[in-house]
């Protein structure tokens, strides 16, 4: 289970991992161009079910976060405010 908060998101927006444990996820973010404009690998711990996404620095727009577990893949649109 995921989540991606805020959305609209000002500064750095947060992936929530419920249940990853221990898992490998690669996250993506993409223009609505297609251009990747972040990635990241990261294991999940136990005590940190979080993972913070610097959007920050990113020009306002809409991008596509992409988070792939395994063979699983969570998509969602996140909008970047000015």
């Amino acid at each position: 289970d995921m989540k991606i908060y805020p959305n609209p998101v000002v500064q750095d927006a947060i992936l929530a991992c419920n249940n990853l444990t221990d898992k490998n996820i690669h996250i993506s973010i993409i223009s609505m161009v297609g251009n990747i404009v972040y990635t990241k690998e990261v294991t999940v711990q136990q005590d940190a079910e979080q993972v913070t996404l610097p959007m920050e620095q990113l020009p306002s727009a809409v991008y596509i976060v992409q988070v792939k577990v395994g063979e699983q893949v969570f998509i969602e649109r996140v909008e970047r405010l000015p």
